[in-house]
């Protein structure tokens, strides 16, 4: 026989390993590609582009910018519940990019509006 023709002998104990290690692995994976999503969306809505302004691309959503900013709100809650205490270096990234934003309003209607800044004198 040929050593190209061997087949290695893996064990019932092996493969339950293997596929054990796989399904352990695909949480991790999950909420590293949630946290990849959220942060994706967080910084294309509040970001400046060119001469597109946060502001801008909340009037042009209308009132989806609500339901935009509710399953934002749900997901950083999932998100922060979920990796506390497990991936705090992802809870770090999100408190980090929920810092960047900017006051803002949810109108009754679902609109969004950000809040004006004002000076303390």
């Amino acid at each position: 026989m040929s050593i190209l023709n061997l087949q290695p002998e893996v064990t019932k104990a092996e493969r339950v390993k293997r596929l054990t290690d796989d399904i352990l692995e695909t949480p991790r994976e999950t909420a590293e590609q949630l946290f990849q999503q959220w942060e994706r969306a967080v910084r294309m809505l509040w970001s400046k582009q060119g001469d597109i302004t946060p502001e801008d691309k909340l009037a042009a959503m209308g009132a989806d910018a609500g339901e935009l900013i509710a399953m934002s709100r749900a997901l950083t809650a999932f998100l922060t519940t979920t990796c506390t205490g497990k991936r705090d270096d992802l809870v770090a990234k999100i408190e980090a990019r929920l810092a960047t934003i900017p006051a803002f309003t949810v109108q009754a209607d679902g609109t969004v509006t950000i809040d004006p800044v004002t000076i303390d004198e």
